[in-house]
């Protein structure tokens, strides 16, 4: 994504959830947004690169990420609390 200009939308201004691949965001403006200025959720992968992007006035976080477990992982969870005495 490049020369974005995001102000004073409702929630998060860039929302990536269940990243599979990278993403690049370049040259671009993210402010005075109700949510976080960008937030990753849920991601397994988590390269999200910013590049000469302002992120300010937001009333969350400006850049918010939050990692994530594949379906494997929470398998393997589930499977140990089996076994456990």
């Amino acid at each position: 994504m490049n020369g974005l200009r995001i102000e004073r939308s409702a929630g998060d201004a860039i929302h990536l959830e269940q990243l599979t691949g990278p993403v690049v965001i370049a040259n671009s403006t993210i402010r005075n947004n109700r949510g976080h200025g960008i937030a990753v959720m849920n991601t397994t992968d988590g390269r999200v690169f910013i590049n000469m992007t302002t992120i300010t006035g937001n009333y969350g976080d400006g850049i918010h990420y939050r990692e994530g477990y594949d379906t494997s992982w929470y398998s393997a969870i589930s499977s140990k609390r089996d076994t456990l005495p």
